[in-house]
């Protein structure tokens, strides 16, 4: 994944830098010298978004507990502003990845540079973000539709046919298997 995101950031800067062609083998060997200042970025900014996501989690749950269900309610806006939030934090570990890259720096001083430019470009970040995310949800939503619509087709006429098979068991046993192959059918399309 690291490399994957690499590539893309480091054709850039060789373009920016009068490059008039690129070789993927170049961009590659050239992305790989990046790798472990890139990973040790973004595993810093993942292990703190993991601590914050606990936490949340943690009270989510206690909330939910201590109210019997009903805090769920309150914390799910919450829950609303934490997914922003998610993705202004991913915006702030790409821009430390570019900063690796274009300015050739170490792990500690591209976070800083990352932050500085989403601090001195919030909005504009925030606006991308949002149009980045809904647009690739509305995209995927479009690809994805026509492809499950075999797979619930086959869920219904499982549940129909519930009144003739003889036991529960039997009904629950192939919807397993139908679902289990239709999932394996999906996989390559939901990565």
């Amino acid at each position: 994944g690291v490399i994957a995101l690499t590539l893309p950031v480091t054709g850039t800067v060789q373009l920016e830098h009068g490059a008039e062609t690129l070789k993927f083998s170049d961009l590659l060997r050239e992305s790989l010298r990046y790798f472990w200042r890139i990973l040790g970025a973004f595993f810093l900014v993942g292990l703190g978004i993991l601590v914050v996501v606990m936490i949340f989690f943690g009270c989510m749950m206690l909330a939910s507990v201590a109210t019997m269900g009903i805090g769920m309610i309150l914390v799910f806006p919450l829950y609303c502003i934490l997914m922003i939030l998610m993705l202004i934090v991913y915006a702030y570990a790409v821009q430390a990845q570019v900063s690796v890259v274009a300015d050739n720096l170490g792990v500690f001083d591209a976070l800083q540079r990352g932050w500085e430019v989403v601090k001195n470009n919030f909005w504009t970040i925030v606006l991308l973000c949002l149009i980045i995310y809904f647009g690739l949800w509305l995209l995927s939503m479009i690809v994805l539709v026509p492809f499950m619509i075999p797979m619930y087709w086959n869920m219904f006429d499982m549940m129909d046919s519930f009144y003739t098979m003889d036991t529960v068991e039997s009904l629950q046993t192939e919807m397993y298997k139908k679902m289990g192959t239709w999932m394996l059918i999906y996989a390559p399309y939901y990565s």
